[in-house]
């Protein structure tokens, strides 16, 4: 009589097993649905939540100096506000320059169409000039449906931008505010081992953010730097643009640095056409500093700051960026490095996080000890 309810618990537990990750891949989906539904709200938050955690080497100097919390608050968000101005007049002063040079742009454009149409009327006799024009005015009246497309596409999300940065000031404020108590509030919360772990976790979370941060400006600053005089070098209009738009897209990781590097040298093919010289040499040099900066100095200077592994921030990146758009590309390596923290201190989860590394501090299997050991010997033969 004993044995069948034994039996009965071993035939359930797959049934279980399989109820748990189906509920676990419906929650999934739920989470997935309420913040693409909410990003309105969840964007400005996460954006403030970042910008406090940049903010709080300020905050703590502050706080040394006993600075009144409503001062502090004020002098931060002035701060902020200066520094957003200054950025909507930058973009206000490139667009209007961009958009006076564009008539002169269509010119070399339909110039370059031509020596095209030429050439092919040349190599095949079969096609007529006019037959041509047609195909190649089909083209770019879907480019530039294309083109207008994108650039509507942007006017709204720069007028959305606007009540969004409206939104990140307030959240920043009332984040500030309880910033200060949120130690306090932790240890009262919780056990003194799970405050402490709680504690541990948010400190290695705004370190590891606050050091990302300020290593990633500065490597996007000099990116930036050296793409702009670059570009004023090789007599590229707009320079200050492009090095603009080089130092906020290397916050996106991967693609960022090749995004930013295709407006400059289409550029610089039509402004110098039909020497193609100026553009193949944009090309090498953005190239190159890219390469340099992305690939040399960013993982020394990184070091251990965030220990991702580059497929877990690949797949973030398209996941986030399809989710919530250009703001969820930006946020992907953020929200990626915090969910790695989170993982490491809930057992349950270190597994996850294992996965989310990046393998290089992990110790050597027995056959991997063994493979070095074999190559090495054979270089010494």
């Amino acid at each position: 009589m004993n044995k069948l309810p034994s039996d009965f618990s071993l035939r359930l537990l797959p049934v279980l097993r399989g109820i748990f990750f189906c509920l676990i891949f419906v929650a999934v989906i739920l989470t997935g649905a309420v913040l693409r539904s909410a990003q309105s709200v969840f964007i400005p938050l996460i954006f403030a939540w970042i910008l406090a955690q940049a903010l709080s080497p300020l905050v703590r100097v502050f706080n040394r100096w006993k600075v009144p919390t409503s001062l502090m608050i004020t002098v931060v968000l002035l701060l902020v506000m200066v520094l957003l101005y200054w950025l909507g007049l930058f973009i206000s002063s490139s667009a209007t320059a961009f958009a006076q040079q564009v008539p002169a742009y269509q010119t070399k454009l339909a110039r370059m169409l031509a020596d095209v149409v030429t050439n092919i009327s040349h190599h095949f006799e079969s096609l007529s000039t006019e037959e041509i024009n047609q195909q190649i005015s089909r083209q770019i009246g879907r480019l530039s449906g294309q083109l207008m497309l994108i650039i509507s596409r942007l006017a709204g999300m720069i007028t959305g931008l606007i009540s969004d940065i409206v939104m990140i000031i307030i959240m920043l404020a009332f984040i500030l505010i309880g910033q200060k108590y949120t130690a306090s509030k932790i240890i009262h919360a919780f056990s003194s081992d799970t405050a402490a772990r709680v504690v541990k976790m948010s400190q290695s979370i705004s370190g590891n953010i606050s050091s990302y941060l300020i290593i990633q400006t500065a490597i996007s600053l000099v990116t930036g730097l050296f793409v702009g005089i670059t570009c004023r070098l090789l007599g590229i209009p707009n320079a200050e643009t492009w090095g603009a738009l080089a130092f906020f897209l290397n916050f996106i990781p991967t693609i960022g640095s090749i995004l930013a590097s295709i407006p400059p040298i289409l550029l610089a093919l039509l402004q110098f056409y039909p020497n193609v010289w100026p553009a193949l040499g944009a090309a090498i040099l953005i190239l190159v500093i890219n390469q340099v900066l992305g690939n040399v100095i960013t993982p020394k200077l990184m070091g251990d700051t965030l220990d991702l592994s580059p497929v877990v921030i690949l797949l973030s990146l398209l996941f986030w960026g399809w989710l919530w758009g250009i703001p969820g590309a930006f946020l992907s390596v953020i929200i990626l490095a915090t969910l790695k923290i989170v993982a490491e201190q809930i057992e349950p989860l270190r597994p996850l996080a294992v996965f989310m590394s990046s393998g290089k501090h992990l110790p050597r299997t027995p056959e991997e000890t063994k493979k070095e050991h074999a190559s090495s010997e054979t270089e010494k033969a």
